[in-house]
């Protein structure tokens, strides 16, 4: 009788994990859908501008800066965990974040690119 207690409680914390991170996912979604990519590009952003990050997927950060500035870092490859945990730590010990600084995930050590700028769509 405990082991079928057991297992129906991970189940259902496993769901509630799922549901949490599908809420997350469309949050971020309908965040990014607010912008159009420029094609124009920055290599570092100062961290103490940025007000809110938004993790998209396992490869793209959505950065929210101070003055309603967006940025947008798509990594070279997928960094496994970003999207299932929504959140990294960073490599560096400086204030700012550059093209050349790496993230971590609770999976997998990543490399950031350079950092697009978003504009509004109208």
């Amino acid at each position: 009788m405990k082991k079928i207690l057991l297992i129906a409680l991970g189940c259902l914390s496993i769901g509630t994990v799922a549901s949490a991170q599908t809420i997350a996912q469309k949050a971020a979604d309908k965040e990014f859908a607010k912008y159009n990519q420029t094609g124009e590009f920055e290599r570092c952003v100062y961290r103490n501008n940025v007000k809110k990050m938004f993790v998209i997927d396992d490869t793209k950060i959505l950065l929210k800066l101070r003055g309603n500035k967006f940025l947008l870092n798509t990594l070279d490859s997928q960094c496994m965990g970003l999207a299932m945990f929504r959140q990294f730590t960073f490599g560096t010990n400086n204030n700012k974040m550059c093209d050349t600084d790496i993230i971590q995930t609770r999976r997998d050590i990543c490399s950031l690119s350079k950092f697009e700028v978003l504009e509004e769509k109208s």
